[in-house]
């Protein structure tokens, strides 16, 4: 089992056996402490890869049988994105070779990163919009596949080879007035479709 949490500022991943016991814990940095502190996310797991979002937006790679970091990206610095009232709120979201993640900001919006390295595959800018707090999720048709992410004041769907966006939807439940940092609006749920 794998585990997010937080010791004094510093975010740790834990991993343990189905018994409890404690096989070893790394840690991923330092974690959001602002509002509400604490781990703001659940690790992603795939093949022998976890994959760990931080409150500051931090991105790490671990191999999962002994912790070793593999990569790291800041989603701030890196990609000069963006992190609500709150800091980032999601669990990355893995589709063969790509992890997704939802930066926030103008010019790297929502990206697809190498999920073996962490290099940036694509990238969309979206409507520009700071993050929500949520995961995106990724509907599969026929004849291609679409990421569908929530950014502060829209609903987004992107090609998740390209990286083109395909179309938007302003959540009109929001006032356009409220629509500026630092305001309580920013959605918060989890996209469900069926």
């Amino acid at each position: 089992m794998f585990v997010l949490g937080e010791i004094d500022t510093i975010g740790y991943l834990f991993a343990f056996d189905l018994e409890g016991k404690l096989l070893w814990k790394v840690d991923y940095g330092k974690e959001w402490v602002k509002t509400f502190p604490g781990s703001r996310s659940t690790p992603t797991l795939v093949d022998n890869l976890i994959y760990v979002c931080s409150g500051l937006g931090n991105i790490t790679c671990f191999e999962a049988g002994n912790g070793e970091k593999k990569w790291s990206i800041d989603m701030l610095k890196d990609l000069n994105g963006t992190y609500t009232m709150h800091g980032h709120s999601e669990s990355p979201i893995i589709d063969g070779d790509k992890v997704f993640l939802t930066a926030g900001g103008k010019e790297n919006n929502i990206v697809a990163l190498n999920r073996f390295n962490g290099k940036i595959i694509w990238s969309c800018k979206g409507l520009g919009e700071r993050p929500a707090y949520n995961s995106p999720n990724i509907i599969k048709l026929k004849d291609r596949k679409i990421l569908v992410a929530f950014s502060a004041y829209a609903l987004l769907g992107i090609d998740t080879e390209t990286g083109k966006l395909l179309w938007s939807h302003i959540q009109d439940n929001v006032p356009i007035e409220k629509h500026q940092l630092g305001m309580g609006d920013t959605h918060s749920n989890t996209i469900l479709y069926d």
